[in-house]
């Protein structure tokens, strides 16, 4: 059911997240292990606009590369095993949902060794902590934010791919990602919500754990809160299975 050389790619792949740490160093004044977590994949300077999209291209790397990985996954599945899964159309809604299943374990590996990765490197810095249970809860809130967002990205891909050849898939999905962004980075509107990027953004919640000594965390939103964001993640994420359930069983099979 599982690919041992995706795995490997994607452990490989997760390594990025080190370029993010060095970035997040850099960048910022990091002066506190929670600081650290957050800048590293849960912040997005509101500053950066239309004249830096590097940045945000920078940002979004991870998500591209586990993006890349299993953007075909299901194409590809069907391309091998349509003749022996396909003969009764009860049968396409069981195999879709076990590559839901698939694309679910291969989203969660990569977001573990990313967080792993970083938690490893704030060590390694002996960034000190401000306080052990505020940092569990940053570690959890952004695991989960970055799960979410990922997991939506990869199974949005892979259901446009029913209908679309899965190149152009990963083209529209990637542009309409950056897109998002952008408009997060340069608009505060409340129509914002709309956005999966926005709810991707732990420093933007209202949350009382979140150091907001440091000049750059300062801006939130009021009343955004964490559950907000993962209901909003269950709800598009929940949309696209049903759709992608329906064109399966609509899908011409040559």
């Amino acid at each position: 059911m599982f690919d041992r050389k995706r795995i490997l790619k994607i452990f490989l792949g997760s390594l990025f997240i080190l370029f993010l740490c060095i970035k997040s160093l850099s960048q910022f004044n990091t002066k506190s292990f929670e600081a650290f977590l957050i800048y590293t994949y849960g912040y997005l300077n509101i500053n950066i606009g239309l004249d830096n999209i590097n940045d945000i291209l920078f940002y979004i790397l991870p998500q591209f590369f586990i993006m890349f990985i299993l953007f075909n996954l299901i194409e590809q599945s069907i391309n091998k095993q349509a003749v022996y899964i396909f003969s009764r159309t009860d049968n396409r809604v069981k195999w879709f949902l076990k590559k839901i299943f698939i694309i679910i374990f291969y989203t969660g590996i990569f977001c573990l060794f990313l967080i792993l990765i970083e938690l490893l490197f704030g060590h390694l810095l002996n960034l000190p902590i401000l306080d052990n249970n505020n940092l569990l809860l940053l570690i959890v809130g952004q695991e989960g934010l970055l799960f979410f967002h990922c997991l939506f990205l990869v199974i949005w891909v892979n259901v446009l791919s029913l209908s679309f050849n899965s190149i152009y898939s990963l083209a529209f999905v990637f542009s309409s990602n950056i897109f998002s962004y952008l408009i997060t980075s340069i608009s505060r509107s409340k129509l914002l919500f709309i956005l999966p990027s926005i709810h991707s953004l732990l420093y933007l919640h209202d949350l009382g754990y979140i150091p907001r000594q440091n000049e750059l965390l300062k801006i939130y939103i009021p009343g955004f809160k964490l559950w907000w964001s993962l209901i909003y993640y269950l709800v598009i994420i929940t949309i696209l299975i049903v759709l992608g359930s329906n064109w399966i069983k609509k899908k011409d099979i040559i």
